[in-house]
Order: C-alpha cells, then sequence, then structure tokens
C-alpha cells in the first residue's frame, strides 16, 4: 500500500512539474500572470504531501507483524494490530505527524559466528580453521592455559507480542534490537558459560551446551521494567573450533589414545582367544562326559536287558516246571484214582514201567518171607 501512495504521489508532481513546464513554455496563450503557476505548484506540493505522508496516512500490518506508532509531536507511542489503518478512519494515525515501526513478530532464524563462503570452500583444514576462527565467537575455558573456544551458533528469535514489551523494546533497542542486543548478549553469554568450563565441555556435553547458553541468553533478554522482551530457542552450535595448540594437543591425546585403545584391543583380543581356547576345551571334555555317560547307560541298558532277560527265562522255566509238576501230579492223581485209590498199586505200576523184563542173573534170599523180586510179590516157596 505505501508503494501505492507512492506511486500515485509522483505521479501528481510529475503533472504538476509538466504543466509548469508547458506554460512556461507556451508563448501563443494569453498570459495568466502569477495565477499560471497556481496549479502546477499545487498539484507538485500535493504530489510531494502524498509522497511524504505515504507511510503514516495508511499503515497496513500484516498477520506475523505489530506496528509501534510514534507520534513525533508528543512522543507518544501505541501499537497496532494486524489490519489495515487509514486516515482519518483511524484517529491514532496522522499524516506527517505519526510514524509506524513494524516489528515482525514471526521467529527469525538467525546465525552468530558464521564462516565466509571461501572459508567453507578451502582445501586445507588449517586455513579453514584459521579462517573460521576469525569470525566466530572466542570464549575462554577454565583448562590450564585458558585455551579459548571458538563457536559458530544458529537459533531462532522473536520479539514478545504482547504491547507493553514492544514498547519498551522499541524505547529501548528499536527495530535493530537483533544486531544490537541480542547478539551482544549472546556473545556474553556463550562466554559465561564456556568460560566456567573446561574446553572440551562443548564436545563431551553439546546437547547440554546449547540448553545452558539458551538459559543463559533468555535470562539476559529482559528490559528495565523487568520484563522478557525478546525470547531465543532452538539455539545450536552448528561448529567449534580450538587453536593451532590445542589442536596439536588432542592430536597427541588421541594417537596415545589411539595406541592405549589399540593395546587394549589386543589383551581383549588374546582374553577372548583364551576364553575361545578354554571354551573349546571344556566343550571337548563336556562331549566326552556326554559319550562316557551314554556309553555307561547304554552298558547299564544292555546289562539290565540281560538281566530281564535271564530273569523272564527264569521265571519262565520255573512256571514251566511248576505246571510241569501240576500236571504230573494231576496225572498221578488220576492214576491213583484207576487204581483203586491205592498209593502202593501206583508205586508198584512205576516198578512195572521201570522194569525192563530181565531177570537177575543171581537172587539172594534174605528170609521166607522176602520176595525175590518185590515188584512181582515173588517169594520163595509161595505159590505161584
Amino acid at each position: 500500500m505505501t508503494l501505492i501512495m507512492w506511486v500515485f504521489g509522483l505521479l501528481i508532481m510529475t503533472g504538476g512539474i509538466s504543466l509548469g513546464v508547458v506554460r512556461y513554455r507556451r508563448a501563443d496563450g494569453a498570459p495568466l500572470g502569477w495565477r499560471k503557476w497556481l496549479i502546477p505548484v499545487a498539484l507538485t506540493l500535493i504530489g510531494l504531501m502524498v509522497i511524504l505522508s505515504a507511510k503514516s496516512l495508511i499503515v497496513v500490518v500484516g498477520n506475523t507483524e505489530k506496528t509501534v506508532l510514534e507520534n513525533t509531536l508528543t512522543g507518544q507511542i501505541v501499537v497496532l494490530d494486524k489490519g489495515t489503518h487509514i486516515f482519518p478512519l483511524d484517529p491514532r494515525v496522522v499524516p506527517m505527524i505519526t510514524v509506524p515501526h513494524t516489528f515482525e513478530t514471526r521467529k527469525e532464524s538467525r546465525e552468530l559466528g558464521q564462516p565466509t563462503s571461501d572459508c567453507l570452500s578451502s582445501p586445507s583444514a588449517a586455513d579453514r580453521a584459521a579462517c573460521f576462527r576469525a569470525t566466530a565467537i572466542a570464549a575462554d575455558s577454565i583448562s590450564p592455559g585458558r585455551p579459548p573456544v571458538y563457536f559458530w551458533v544458529k537459533y531462532q528469535v522473536a520479539p514478545i507480542d504482547m504491547d507493553v514489551e514492544l514498547k519498551e523494546l522499541w524505547r529501548k533497542y528499536g527495530l535493530n534490537y537483533k544486531e544490537s542486543w541480542v547478539e551482544q548478549q549472546l556473545t556474553s553469554a556463550i562466554k559465561s558459560v564456556q568460560g566456567s568450563r573446561a574446553y572440551d565441555f562443548v564436545g563431551i556435553n553439546r546437547a547440554k551446551f546449547q540448553d545452558l547458553v539458551e538459559e543463559a541468553l533468555n535470562a539476559r533478554l529482559i528490559g528495565p521494567s523487568g520484563n522478557q522482551l525478546v525470547l531465543v530457542t532452538q539455539l545450536v552450535v552448528e561448529n567449534y573450533e580450538f587453536t593451532p595448540e590445542t589442536n596439536q594437543y588432542l592430536d597427541t591425546v588421541q594417537q596415545q589414545e589411539f595406541a592405549r585403545q589399540k593395546e587394549q584391543q589386543q589383551v581383549e583380543i588374546n582374553k577372548q582367544k583364551q576364553l575361545a581356547e578354554q571354551i573349546s576345551a571344556d566343550t571337548r571334555y563336556a562331549v566326552e562326559q556326554r559319550d562316557a555317560e551314554k556309553d555307561r547307560d547304554a552298558q547299564r541298558t544292555r546289562a539290565q536287558g540281560s538281566a530281564d532277560a535271564r530273569r523272564i527265562s527264569a521265571d519262565a522255566g520255573k512256571y514251566e516246571r511248576e505246571q510241569l509238576a501240576i500236571a504230573e501230579a494231576e496225572a498221578i492223581r488220576v492214576q491213583i484214582e484207576q487204581l483203586g485209590g491205592d498209593p502202593a498199586s501206583y508205586l508198584k505200576l512205576e516198578e512195572l514201567d521201570a522194569w525192563n523184563g530181565q531177570l537177575p542173573d543171581i537172587l539172594f534170599a534174605g528170609g521166607d518171607s522176602v520176595p525175590i523180586l518185590p515188584f512181582l510179590d515173588l517169594i520163595p516157596g509161595a505159590p505161584k
């Protein structure tokens, strides 16, 4: 809108000047005296006033903006919210009297201590480091000799979107508060945090270092009234660098640490080898013990099987003999019953079954009542 007003005023001025030139050069017209310059001069002055008052005649405030409107006569300032403020609809806007100052309330990404593009593209590491240190933020440390650390940081910054804070920010620091105040306080915060810690703190605790710097910085962005005027978030240490002496020391320490780690690694390898050999020996022993146990189990199984087989065989023989004896006893009982129930008759029958039918060659009699052949009941002198 301001640009449109400038163009409109410029067109009016151009028209007035052109009309004046034409009237000055016209020789055939009736002379108008001083009145012939009235309209060209009036148009020129009107165009000039439109151009000069373009910023204060119509003030447009965007969605992510807040405008501090300063009255140059009274010194009073007011804050305009988003929208279009036109004189005379908004009495706070007075052409050529009030001056608008617009703050961007959206977070802005910024850097501090950043190296140049030539620095980043240098093929030499030493040149890159030296170039980096030339633009970076230098902060001492509490390490012996207080070696400095150089920082390149990125962050987001925005003013507090409140009328009181914006008025105070404008009175104290103006629109360039980021360059004149925030960057100064950021440098101070980095120096304060790093100055109370060892040089390698940022390398070991980078996230914590960033949080500490951000916290220290926001604690500094306070106005005279005690209000927080600006808020910084998402502060990140993009890179950091040491002095050549510190880098050389770090290289030496790194080499020593590498040698120590290599030695420790070899010791660990030897331990692992010994452990592997021990495990292999234990495995072989366990396998041998397992095989021996299997053999013993197999032998016990076979012995138990043999014993069980012998026991089963003995039980079978015993059972067979018992059944045979029972059968024989039953047969004897039946035969005795068939012989009239006289066991002596059965015995005689057994003697007859056992005799082969031959008489002895010599017979001796022991008495008259003694049979010569008992199983035939042959008694000497007895009737046949």
